[in-house]
């Protein structure tokens, strides 16, 4: 999602050959709205990008609180499976064993499902990370856009009032 575009690229490179006064004489009007035309474009894009990010760090959080309410609901049935006694007054020889080995069955199963689940959101919250690192660099991205654009339009206006 950091990969700079194409449009970030020429935009620069606008940027840079309008630095100095010798440059800007060399520029027409068409030029500029040329650079106008190109800097919209890559605002709209950016803008674009903001809009998916947030929808994606909408849909990231909410399943985190899903994987979050899972895991305080595995948690609870893992203390019940752990807790869990047997008679030992009506269970006792083969019987005892089967349960004895289904209880730690069930047991190690609900407490892997339950590490599972927290990788899977830890998982989430990383990738939440990632996504609000990249909709800082968008949201930068276009507030720089549309200093160039404000720039190019004072252009734009000075070469009419000339």
């Amino acid at each position: 999602m950091n990969v700079i575009s194409p449009w970030i690229i020429t935009i620069l490179k606008l940027k840079f050959r309008n630095k100095g006064s010798e440059c800007m004489s060399r520029f027409t009007l068409d030029d500029y709205y040329g650079q106008r035309r190109t800097l919209t474009t890559a605002i709209s894009q950016q803008e674009t990008k903001k809009t998916e990010l947030e929808g994606k760090i909408r849909r990231l959080e909410k399943a985190s609180s899903s994987l979050q309410t899972q895991i305080e609901a595995i948690e609870e049935s893992y203390k019940k499976i752990a807790d869990l006694t047997i008679d030992e007054g009506r269970w006792r020889g083969a019987e005892k064993n089967k349960f004895d080995n289904s209880h730690q069955a069930l047991e190690s199963s609900t407490k892997e499902f339950f590490n599972q689940t927290k990788d899977a959101r830890n998982r989430v919250e990383e990738e939440i990370s990632r996504c609000e690192t990249s909709l800082e660099t968008v949201e930068s991205n276009i507030s720089h856009f549309r200093s160039l654009l404000n720039s190019v339009n004072s252009q734009i206006d000075a070469r009419r009032s000339s």
